[in-house]
């Protein structure tokens, strides 16, 4: 074979080298135009995210943000700290009522409501977690309430005479 047939030869598939390289070149630049386009068809809003559970973090990965359900299926929504303390709590109940108590530092709850035998009831704690104040309705709905000293002594209550 002499040089000139060679090097024709490689010519030859030089050219079809770079032709089937520019036919790859359309061929992937079609392909992202598809991509492309289905994107952005599917930028409208969905009318539902379905999950168990939502969780936002910080910086350093802590869940400061929940929102899901309990084991038994029931919502509940919790904030937290920075260090992932638990600061508030909301949560349906069994019966299909709610509550929702605010802690402390110490992870004490300090203030509570929520639904008890129907009615609305709400406490309030000391920073040790035990109860101070209480207050709800009765069965006839007359208004209840309890005040208690550091000895655990009712100092207050307002309770309907019989």
């Amino acid at each position: 074979m002499s040089n000139n047939h060679i090097e024709l030869r490689i010519r030859q598939l030089e050219k079809r080298c770079r032709t089937q390289h520019r036919l790859l070149l359309l061929l992937l630049g079609g392909c992202v135009l598809l991509v492309a386009g289905g994107w952005l068809n599917q930028a409208e809003v969905s009318d539902v995210v379905r999950a168990r559970q939502f969780e936002v973090v910080n910086g350093d990965g802590t869940v400061v943000w929940m929102t899901g359900t309990t084991t038994d299926g029931h919502g509940v929504a919790q904030l937290s700290g920075s260090k992932g303390q638990v600061m508030w709590v909301a949560v349906g109940t069994k019966n299909g009522t709610g509550s929702t108590a605010v802690f402390n530092a110490d992870g004490k709850s300090v203030w509570a409501a929520g639904v008890n035998n129907g009615h609305g009831v709400t406490q309030v704690s000391h920073a040790n977690g035990k109860v101070r104040c209480w207050s709800s309705v009765d069965e006839d709905g007359n208004g209840v309430s309890k005040v208690w000293d550091n000895d655990d002594n009712v100092v207050w209550s307002a309770v309907p005479e019989e």
